[in-house]
């Protein structure tokens, strides 16, 4: 699909895409594929779209569940629930993924929520994979950079904990990553459950031209650059 220049810039200033289904999204035949097709380039180019309906979650055609990337569902009745479906991915590599868990917050946070924790939440993560608000960029090296991924969230009473796997680059220290992670305020805080310092080869090193001799006899494939990567 093609769009015009006028267009981008006016997308551009978008945040949130909803839409309606009846007669709009849908046709009577149901989704078509072009506006799938549609709504896969926004949601790869990052705006949050978001299904709003009336109707209970199970009666949602089974089209919209075939989108590619993230959707979210706003089933009003008794209260409004957001379900959003995000796109499993390591915690090293999360711009494979989609994370269902950001998205969410920052659903809440564009729609003006007013919760604390949303509000402090979209300040210094959002969306961003890299630690972008909080000046990771500036830790970068030429081997790795910053990773940050929010797994598993729960409640307990009325305090929200979730967890991070965060990678750091393998030049810089765990000390500088913390320096940059205190943004504790009075209703929010990081706790650091565990840290690693970084383990790093050379290219160069005997056991990494072992290991890369080893890797080239086996599998013949003698173009593929080697790769470092926040394993784990």
């Amino acid at each position: 699909m093609i769009i015009s220049p006028e267009k981008q810039q006016t997308l551009g200033e978008i945040g949130l895409i909803a839409l309606d289904l009846d007669r709009t999204t849908l046709t009577r035949s149901g989704l078509t594929p072009r506006t799938r097709a549609c709504l896969e380039e926004a949601i790869e180019k990052g705006y949050q779209v978001v299904i709003a309906t009336g109707r209970p979650f199970v009666a949602l055609p089974e089209s919209l569940y075939k989108v590619k990337g993230l959707k979210y569902v706003i089933d009003k009745e008794e209260q409004t629930k957001i379900e959003v479906y995000g796109t499993a991915a390591h915690a090293s590599t999360p711009d494979l993924g989609v994370n269902a868990l950001s998205h969410a917050l920052e659903a809440l946070y564009q729609a003006d929520f007013n919760d604390t924790f949303a509000d402090w939440f979209h300040e210094h993560f959002a969306l961003t994979l890299h630690g972008e608000k909080l000046g990771f960029e500036d830790l970068k090296d030429d081997v790795s950079d910053t990773t940050i991924n929010f797994g598993v969230a729960g409640m307990d009473g009325t305090d929200v904990n979730i967890s991070l796997d965060m990678r750091f680059p393998v030049k810089t220290s765990s000390g500088k990553v913390l320096e940059l992670l205190k943004i504790n305020d009075e209703n929010n805080q990081i706790v650091f459950k565990h840290t690693v310092e970084p383990l790093y080869f050379d290219v160069n090193s005997p056991m990494i031209k072992a290991l890369k001799k080893a890797y080239e006899d086996v599998t013949g494939d003698r173009k593929t650059p080697m790769e470092a990567i926040g394993g784990g």
